[in-house]
């Protein structure tokens, strides 16, 4: 009570200054020390909204439609905190965001490297990524040649709709049962004043193998209905939003999560800032409310912050930033999810659950980086047991290079990343290779074309023991201009149609060709 009679002394405090206010965005502050990837999401090219700064995730398990979460430098889904149109988006439920049931739908999409857990919470050690929806005035279609899919988004200014089906043969290596994913997402925006509004909602269905029925049977013949919604109203200095999370299986498994979420930036001056924010968390029957004050200096080369919430321990942060060099450290405290404390009927509960505790930092020279991070106490997953556990101690450490290099006729794209990481499922090696050629001219028509190879090498063991494979495959993409409105492009995908398990048990890869067709107006 203390805490909360505190933030709104200061609310009203400092509710004077309210005409003096940080130009950016809230969502776009500028967090020194850190290293910024800022990419697109485009349904032409993009398989995920998370290949535009995680550009080796192609495939998910479970295919398309199956979860695919970020988890970046070698660290837990969980530990990456995801920002939609202003929202923290997250599940309240299970804590990470699911990137496989989004249909790429035109988005920018950045990622703040780095602890960010002053800013952006305390499920920001690993960084934040920042999803924008935009609106173009645009129709795609797109369609498999080999496969039985198909794509189409139409839109305009403040207004988008797309709508995807298409199967992933079978999600499991082990039947042949035909499993279907359908997705119709509609999105619409605006500006009014220094307001700026966005809402988004999700309607999806997804077919699986391997799910437990109400008698306790084994089956394949499972299927996900779900309902995704955002929405938010921003101005620079406020920021109130809404994110629900509906699914229901035929197994009888249910999840209803949700958040409402309410930043204010009360006092922005000379590379001070001061911000509240609060949050009402539900995940099915239970709920609850969380409140935090932090408070950031930026200068030149150097910023630093420090964050204090309801029921943790106040985290902080340095970052340094001096040309070329970018440096930041920060801790954090992530308190156990709604879920992972109180369990289903699936999964036991478990009231005693610790809080993750962990230090992290992050070194960068040009287009160098090197991390490492060291947890103090962790949440895990216990297959035995069927119920989330405290861990322990672990540590992730790597190094990335992720750059693009221009030429007279395209650009060279190379990334390359080494990660020593505890955790399950984390690929040793990563890699992106590839070249575009752009605004080229043959015969008077404009063309463009990508070659482009991502690898994914020594991923270690899964749970139980079975090796993982590697993920390997070069695609290539051809695409012509008609006209000045009109873009045209044959896309191949995996060229040496390289099968293999994504983990054990489910398949990926394999040779699939599509057309796209862009029509602007």
């Amino acid at each position: 009570m203390k805490r909360v009679i505190f933030v709104l002394f200061l609310l009203f405090s400092f509710s004077a200054q309210a005409s003096i206010y940080s130009s950016d965005e809230v969502e776009e502050v500028i967090v020194v020390g850190a290293k910024v990837y800022s990419g697109y999401s485009d349904p032409v090219y993009d398989e995920h909204a998370l290949e535009a700064v995680m550009p080796t995730k192609r495939f998910a398990p479970g295919g398309k439609g199956g979860f695919i979460g970020a988890n970046i430098n070698g660290m837990d889904v969980k530990h990456t905190s995801v920002w939609k149109n202003g929202v923290p988006a997250n599940d309240p439920s299970s804590g990470w965001y699911d990137f496989g049931t989004d249909l790429v739908a035109q988005q920018s999409v950045k990622y703040i490297s780095g602890p960010n857990s002053v800013r952006y919470g305390s499920g920001s050690i690993a960084g934040a990524i920042i999803i924008e929806d935009t609106f173009e005035n645009n129709t795609i279609l797109k369609g498999g040649l080999n496969t039985d899919e198909y794509y189409v988004k139409t839109g305009m200014s403040n207004f988008s709709v797309a709508h995807f089906k298409g199967h992933n043969g079978s999600v499991r290596s082990d039947n042949e049962e035909i499993d279907w994913y359908e997705n119709t997402t509609v999105k619409v925006g605006g500006d009014v004043g220094q307001w700026r509004f966005r809402a988004e909602a999700v309607d999806y269905e997804y077919d699986y193998d391997q799910c437990y029925m109400p008698d306790w049977s084994v089956s394949n013949d499972c299927q996900q209905d779900g309902k995704k919604y955002n929405a938010s109203i921003r101005s620079n200095f406020m920021t109130i939003g809404y994110y629900k999370n509906e699914q229901e299986h035929n197994s009888g498994y249910l999840v209803d999560a949700e958040r409402i979420y309410v930043d204010a930036i009360v006092m922005d001056y000379q590379g001070h800032q001061l911000g509240l924010n609060a949050e009402q968390e539900k995940y099915n029957e239970m709920d609850r409310k969380n409140g935090a004050i932090y408070y950031r200096v930026t200068q030149e080369q150097w910023g630093l912050g420090i964050r204090a919430e309801e029921d943790g321990p106040i985290v902080g942060r340095i970052g340094v930033d001096i040309g070329p060099v970018k440096w930041s450290l920060g801790n954090s405290y992530r308190r156990p999810t709604l879920y992972e404390a109180i369990g289903d009927a699936w999964v036991s509960a478990n009231p005693d659950l610790d809080a993750e505790e962990g230090i992290g930092t992050e070194l960068a020279f040009f287009n160098f980086s090197i991390y490492y991070y060291d947890f103090s106490e962790g949440i895990e997953f216990d297959n035995g047991a069927y119920q989330y556990v405290n861990s322990g101690e672990f540590v992730s450490q790597g190094v990335k290079y992720n750059n693009t290099i221009l030429t007279e006729n395209g650009n060279w794209i190379l990334h390359f990343e080494y990660t020593d990481s505890e955790k399950l499922r984390v690929p040793e090696f990563m890699t992106k290779l590839g070249y575009e050629w752009s605004d080229q001219l043959s015969n008077g028509m404009p063309w463009d074309a990508s070659i482009m190879y991502v690898g994914e090498f020594n991923k270690g063991l899964e749970y139980n023991g079975e090796p993982i494979d590697d993920v390997s495959s070069a695609n290539l993409r051809w695409g012509v201009y008609p006209n000045p409105d009109m873009h045209i492009v044959l896309a191949v995908e995996d060229i040496f149609d390289n099968k293999f398990e994504i983990l054990p048990g489910y398949p990926a890869g394999g040779r699939e060709i599509s057309l796209s067709i862009r029509l602007s107006y």
